[in-house]
Parts: structure tokens; sequence; C-alpha cells
């Protein structure tokens, strides 16, 4: 509805990102295919940092492990006000419910 337009908007989009740490490009991803069986999915995709503001929803970055020093980073490139955050997660080879 057009009076819900709170009149935030994307700060994220194409700004540099970084990160301490990303799985190496030899680690392929296993995804669900069509028949409900494992497939891997294509070669060569890249798992970077960069992955975390281009605004697609089958690019994600993947970190080469899982404790707490990993981290990354966002420059918007200037100072900005937050109104909200949003974090998306990605069951990158994931072994839970039997997949």
């Amino acid at each position: 509805h057009k009076n819900r337009f709170t009149g935030w908007m994307l700060l994220s989009y194409g700004k540099k990102a970084t990160a301490n740490s990303v799985v190496p490009d030899s680690i392929q991803q296993t995804v669900i295919g069509p028949k409900m069986e494992a497939v891997t999915r294509e070669s060569g995709i890249q798992y970077d940092a960069s992955k975390l503001v281009d605004e697609n929803i089958s690019t994600f970055w993947v970190a080469n492990g899982n404790n707490d020093s990993l981290r990354v980073s966002i420059d918007l490139g200037s100072k900005m006000r937050i109104n909200a955050l949003q974090v998306n997660f990605q069951e990158f080879n994931a072994d839970i419910f039997g997949r």
C-alpha cells in the first residue's frame, strides 16, 4: 500500500564488501535437484564477499569455516543512518534434515 512506504532505501547495493575468509573455489555446492536428489551446482561459481551486496538471490558469500573469528565488512562510502538490517542465510552443503 502506498501509505506504508517508509522512505527507507537499500544502502549496500554494489558497495565494497570484504571478508576475512572465503571458501576455496574448488569446493562446489550440493543442492536438491528437480527429482529431489542431490546434484552439484555448476562449477566456476565464486562465493566471495562481493556476493553480499549484489542483490542476486542465487549468489552468496561462504566462509571457509564456522567459528566466531569470521567477519565481513561493507563500506557504505559515507556515514549513514541505518534503520534496519536484513541477514539472509544459505544452507551451503548442510547435512541437516537428511540433505
